[in-house]
Order: structure tokens, then sequence, then C-alpha cells
């Protein structure tokens, strides 16, 4: 899915017209999506959806601990916890391609 990330339809539409099987969609746009529907019908798509993450936290977090999913691509900028002021002023920016910003909490036991 090459669709711009301020444009959420053509990502839902490319998802439910690109792929035979469907997708997943999670979160929510800023505002209504237009969806093919005869389009995706034709091609016996199925699209699910979820509004909140519940029941999966647990099992997210041992995929990632047993090296099974890999988060670092998903990591636009890494700031510190005293650069947590440039951090929000990052976010607030809204760059395209920014994915997920973190900021590191340091402490004295991880510093050893």
């Amino acid at each position: 899915m090459n669709a711009p990330a301020h444009r959420p339809q053509c990502t839902i539409c490319s998802a439910l017209c690109g792929r035979r099987h469907g997708c997943f969609v999670g979160g929510l746009p800023p505002e209504p999506v237009a969806i093919d529907i005869s389009g995706a019908t034709t091609r016996e798509c199925r699209m699910e959806t979820v509004f909140r993450y519940a029941n999966v936290f647990d099992r997210a977090l041992d995929l990632i601990a047993a090296g099974k999913v890999d988060l670092k691509p998903l990591l636009s900028g890494t700031f510190t916890f005293e650069d947590s002021i440039a951090a929000f002023e990052r976010a607030a920016e809204a760059r395209p391609q920014d994915v997920k910003l973190q900021i590191r909490v340091d402490t004295e036991s991880e510093a050893e």
C-alpha cells in the first residue's frame, strides 16, 4: 500500500481492492472514509476492524519478547527524557514519514 498517510481512504481502498483475502484496519481516520464496496465484494475481500486492542496486548508483548516482531522500522525518532519538549514539538509537526516517536527514560539501573 503506497497511499499517503494523510489520505486514509486511498490506503483502505488499496488494502481492500489490492488484496484478494482482505485486510485489517486498526485505529480511526480523522474523517469519514469512502470505500469501494463493489470492488471489495467482487474480489471477495474481508475487512476486519477493531476500535480497541482488547485481549491482544499480552500476546503482542510475547511476540516482541520472542523476537518475532521487529519494531525498529516503526520508530521514526528517539529522544532522551531531557529532550521531551522537542519530541512533542516534532510530533506536533505531523511529518508524513513519521510513524512513532519514542521518548527514552533511562533509569540508573539501566546505566549500570
